[in-house]
C-alpha cells in the first residue's frame, strides 16, 4: 500500500494476464475448440452400435420442461387418440374448472380457458370424439389430446 510503484506494477501485471487469458478473441477460440472436441467425441461415439443406441435414447427436449403427456405415454392403458370419446363429468361446472386452475398442479395448465369454453360448448351437446373437439376448438388433434388429458385429470371429463 505504501509502494505506490510496485501498486501500479503489479496492477498492470494482472490486467496484461487478464487480457492474455479472458480477452473475448480468446475466450471464444477456446470454445470453437472445445464445440470440435465435443463434436468429434460425438462422431467418434455414434460409430459404435452400442454408443449409437445410448445417443438414441438421449432426451429430446429439456429436462426442466418435459411434455408429461410424451414422458409418460407409455404409462396409460389406452392412449388418448382422435376417436377417444370425451364426456362431461356429472354435476361439473366452469367454476370447477377455473378452481383447478388455482391448484398448484395446474399451475402451467395446458388446457387456457378460451379453448376450454369452445370445449366445453360442443360437450354440453353430449360425448364427442377428441378428433371432433379440435375442431371445435381450432386447435391442432395433438394440441386436443393434451387439453382433453388436462381436463380429464382435473375429473372435468371422462375419457372412453
Amino acid at each position: 500500500m505504501d509502494q505506490p510503484d510496485l501498486r501500479r506494477s503489479m496492477g498492470e501485471a494482472g490486467r496484461t494476464r487478464a487480457r492474455q487469458l479472458f480477452d473475448w478473441p480468446l475466450v471464444f477460440r477456446r470454445y470453437q475448440e472445445l464445440w470440435g472436441e465435443l463434436n468429434a467425441r460425438r462422431l467418434a461415439a455414434t460409430e459404435t452400435q452400442a454408443a449409437r443406441a445410448w445417443a438414441d435414447a438421449a432426451p429430446r427436449a429439456s429436462p426442466a420442461h418435459l411434455d408429461p403427456y410424451r414422458v409418460f405415454e407409455h404409462y396409460p392403458t389406452v392412449t388418448i387418440r382422435a376417436e377417444t370419446q370425451v364426456e362431461l363429468m356429472p354435476g361439473v361446472t366452469l367454476d370447477h374448472y377455473r378452481q383447478c386452475l388455482q391448484h398448484p398442479l395446474f399451475t402451467s395448465v395446458r388446457a387456457p380457458e378460451p379453448i376450454v369454453l369452445k370445449i366445453w360448448s360442443a360437450l354440453e351437446k353430449g360425448a364427442a370424439t377428441v378428433a371432433t373437439l379440435a375442431t371445435a376448438g381450432e386447435l391442432s388433434l395433438s394440441w386436443a389430446e393434451v387439453v382433453c388429458g388436462t381436463l380429464a385429470k382435473m375429473g372435468i371429463v371422462s375419457l372412453r
